[in-house]
């Protein structure tokens, strides 16, 4: 059954929540912030303390109901209805995903997120509840791998999950685990986040280049759209549909970083830049 809400919808709730998470300060960096928020810049990072970028796609989920879909029946599967899947992008597509293995370099987060979930009903009840994280699994792009060109996906419910064509096991985290390992890492690092941004600022600058190189025809059309989509403050981009294009605020130092960061993980990455510090810092 396929999902009832849009990926924005989903992506907004989670978002959202993060902001409630505990011992954890989250703040989603979205680009317009910056320049149209508070005097102190639109954003509440503490430059001095600490900090660590997260990169969040977010993706729908089919809900797999029937005991004919073809993972029930794969001898290296152990599903069974309901289940749910969602799509990784092609490679001769879009090298995103590309990207975002790069990316998850140890240094910074990068999650796939999906829902367990796919009604209006159920996400409107989560939301009530505080419930959309919880119900909603974190698959870093390493525990995929790298893929071919061939279309493929994650089939997973609450205790497992599977990167298909061929499957292959993969481990995912629920909220809690994720907010753990985020924790940790906090306590571990040093280095304020004013420091560390223009190394993280090169690691993603990076993980794009290296996407970018890709052969495909439709991918290297994907980072040209990409490319000419950037300062356009929208989710996505048709280059047919004139846009209004807003005249960027001059900035300088961590905030034009930020933005930067924010603009380039939503334009190539399809993704939500999060930083996330310690409530102490």
């Amino acid at each position: 059954m396929t999902p009832e809400f849009s990926e924005f919808t989903y992506g907004f709730a989670l978002t959202n929540e993060l902001l409630s998470w505990i011992p954890i300060s989250a703040v989603p960096i979205f680009p317009s912030l910056i320049e149209e928020g508070r005097d102190g810049g639109g954003y509440d990072v503490n430059l001095d303390a600490p900090g660590i970028p997260i990169y969040l796609q977010f993706k729908r989920a089919d809900c797999m109901i029937r005991s004919t879909a073809r993972e029930c029946s794969h001898p290296h599967a152990n599903l069974s209805p309901p289940f749910y899947r969602f799509k990784i992008t092609e490679a001769r597509r879009s090298p995103q995903h590309q990207m975002l293995l790069s990316l998850d370099n140890g240094e910074n987060i990068v999650q796939y997120v999906a829902p367990r979930f796919h009604t209006h009903a159920e996400i409107n009840a989560a939301w009530r509840r505080g419930g959309i994280a919880s119900q909603s699994i974190f698959v870093a792009p390493s525990q995929i791998g790298t893929l071919d060109d061939n279309p493929h996906y994650v089939a997973y419910d609450s205790t497992q999950a599977y990167v298909f064509s061929e499957p292959k096991s993969v481990q995912f985290l629920a909220a809690a685990e994720l907010i753990a390992e985020i924790s940790n890492r906090l306590d571990k690092s040093k280095q304020p986040l004013e420091k560390a941004l223009p190394i993280r600022r090169r690691e993603l600058r990076s993980a794009i280049e290296e996407g970018a190189r890709a052969d495909s025809y439709e991918a290297i059309g994907f980072t040209q759209r990409a490319l000419a989509a950037r300062r356009v403050p929208v989710a996505s981009y048709d280059p047919e549909i004139p846009l209004d294009q807003r005249t960027a605020k001059t900035l300088s130092g961590p905030k034009a970083i930020l933005r930067e960061m924010a603009d380039d993980a939503l334009k190539f990455l399809s993704s939500q830049l999060v930083v996330v510090q310690s409530n102490s810092g």
